[in-house]
């Protein structure tokens, strides 16, 4: 049997100039420009909010116009697969600027040489790079691939701080080392021998890792403004004695502490626990509040400790999440329904610790179906799952509304799941289903990575978590639709809707794309959004089994003019549902 293996990898390098790559992890200098009260970096404390000094994959095609190249296309590693490639190497180059500006970021992608020859290359880079005619061993006239896929992103490195400013013509030094698994780097220029590493307060015990999009979030001045604004008039419905945080929200916890001056603040911060706790205390007297009106408590302490049950029992006045707090890769936006979770835990302070005593008469229950039945789930208890019966007897009832307070404000108060049609041809094309190649059976791979179009009868596509603004060429080719509503001031339950989808320009629909506003007050004046002009981030993604042409009421064409699209939630899996008819 020929085996045919790829004969060698390049490592190609660039640094580049980027205000929205800067905004991803340089929380301490953007917060500057922001006018409010919070500072969740307060001076001298640089480093007290930061991103992991690693590379972050993106689909950097999306920067574009953000961009501005600083050198050329350089190579530091090279990988030869006919041997066992080294584990670990160093490598330090000097690195001519090109133009004059701030590097902000260092982009990497990998080139592939697929013969010995060193006629056939694969390129992963960005559509704005060109090859580089001058590297050594490259020949110019190689045409490189300039197609998007989804499964090539490429590797940014962030530089410090504001970045490292160079003139044009300079010389930067780059300090590159690999091992099994990583690549990291260490810059300085030449002319001033600045080193750029880790932060000087990178060992103090309270320096918390974000990611990335998180600390673009936290600087950004609409959304703090907006958060402030809801958390003002949520304190104007009911002056709160107690305040609880029931998520990771760094925001909001110093938000509330400072602006809720007589209440105290109870944050759960189930991730970031003794970190977080660490964190609050050293920001207290950068944003004007005492040190004992904020505590963390750890979510298994308040199940069980009688002193902390008898504080929170009927005392909440004021519970609070941050939407879409937690930034998992492949977790959907209704999967992440973490603040309507965090809500149930509370409500169920009490009633975890009569479930622990009464498991058998709870098991009876839910074998004989008499209640509805959710799961969710405790970080500080090991991530076990628990069944807990949420509607029921008059007893249950009593129990779940034990811990609030008569009247307590909840925030956000409703979540409304969005969807319009899109043309996504890049997308759908890169997650067409696998047939035959080779001779070999590609139905695990198609199944596992979520394949659409040409799959086999009764098979359905899945819908899969995707930063749209990153998915290649995109177009709307609807308006936005309200499909269902999740409510917060009640227990969630199964439920569904249905809303009719009105095209409105000519072309093909790939898919359709869901996310969920969040609405931060009873009157509905506050909304923030999560759709796909927002960068921070991900939405749902239905793609088609095969595109479809669609064009408005207006357009003489045969083409569909509208859809119908029905979701139905399922609280015990969270998941959703989403079923669609072109008319």
């Amino acid at each position: 049997m020929e085996h045919h293996i790829i004969c060698q990898q390049s490592y190609l390098y660039q640094l580049i100039e980027s205000t929205g790559l800067w905004k991803l992890h340089d929380l301490y200098n953007t917060e500057k420009e922001v006018l409010d009260e919070i500072r969740l970096v307060p001076e001298g404390m640089d480093s007290a909010l930061c991103v992991k000094r690693q590379q972050f994959s993106m689909h950097c095609d999306a920067l574009g116009e953000d961009i501005k190249l600083l050198s050329e296309p350089f190579k530091v590693f090279d990988f030869d697969f006919w041997r066992r490639p080294d584990s670990h190497r160093v490598m330090e180059l000097n690195v001519q600027a090109t133009n004059t500006g701030t590097v902000h970021a260092i982009i990497s992608w990998w080139l592939l040489q697929l013969d010995e020859k060193g006629t056939i290359f694969y390129s992963t880079a960005p559509k704005w790079i060109s090859c580089p005619s001058s590297m050594e061993g490259f020949n110019s006239s190689i045409s490189w691939n300039q197609n998007w896929c989804d499964h090539w992103k490429q590797c940014v490195w962030f530089i410090p701080k504001k970045g490292l400013s160079l003139l044009k013509d300079e010389e930067v030094s780059l300090l590159a080392v690999h091992t099994d698994t990583s690549i990291s780097y260490e810059m300085k220029t030449l002319s001033q021998n600045l080193e750029l590493g880790q932060s000087e307060l990178s060992a103090q015990k309270y320096q918390i890792t974000l990611l990335p999009e998180k600390i673009a979030l936290y600087s950004d001045v609409n959304w703090r403004c907006s958060m402030l604004k809801a958390i003002q008039n949520a304190m104007k419905q009911k002056t709160p004695s107690l305040c609880v945080v029931v998520d990771d929200s760094i925001f909001l916890a110093v938000a509330l502490t400072h602006l809720a001056k007589g209440s105290h603040v109870l944050s759960l911060f189930p991730g970031l626990q003794e970190k977080g706790a660490q964190y609050l205390q050293a920001v207290a007297a950068a944003n004007g509040y005492s040190k004992d009106h904020v505590e963390v408590q750890k979510m298994s302490e308040l199940l069980t400790s009688q002193s902390s049950q008898e504080k929170v029992a009927n005392q909440i006045d004021l519970l609070v999440g941050e939407p879409f707090y937690y930034g998992n890769n492949s977790v959907l936006p209704w999967q992440n329904l973490r603040f309507c979770f965090g809500h149930t835990e509370i409500r169920n302070c009490h009633y975890m610790q009569w479930l622990r005593t009464l498991r058998s008469q709870v098991q009876s229950s839910v074998e004989t179906k008499k209640h509805w039945v959710i799961p969710f789930i405790y970080p500080s208890l090991g991530g076990q799952s628990y069944l807990v019966p949420v509607a029921g007897g008059r007893k249950d009832r009593s129990l779940l509304d034990s811990v609030l307070s008569e009247g307590a404000v909840i925030m956000p108060c409703k979540g409304l799941l969005k969807a319009c049609a899109m043309s996504l041809p890049d997308l759908w094309q890169t997650h067409q289903c696998l047939q035959h190649v080779e001779g070999f059976d590609h139905s695990v791979v198609n199944s596992t990575l979520g394949a659409c179009g040409g799959l086999p009868p009764g098979q359905e596509n899945p819908t899969l978590p995707f930063s749209v603004w990153q998915c290649g060429e995109s177009k709307k080719m609807s308006d936005i639709v309200t499909i269902m509503e999740f409510n917060f001031l009640k227990t969630i339950c199964p439920c569904s809707g249905k809303a009719k989808v009105e095209f409105i320009t000519h072309g093909k629909c790939h898919g359709f794309v869901l996310w969920i506003d969040w609405v931060m007050d009873t009157e509905e004046s506050i909304v923030l959004s999560t759709g796909p002009e927002q960068r921070y981030w991900k939405q749902g993604v239905k793609l088609l089994k095969e595109p479809v042409a669609v064009g408005s009421h207006r357009s003489a064409t045969t083409d569909c003019h509208s859809a119908d699209i029905e979701t139905s939630f399922d609280p015990l899996t969270g998941d959703l549902i989403v079923d669609y008819t072109f008319l």
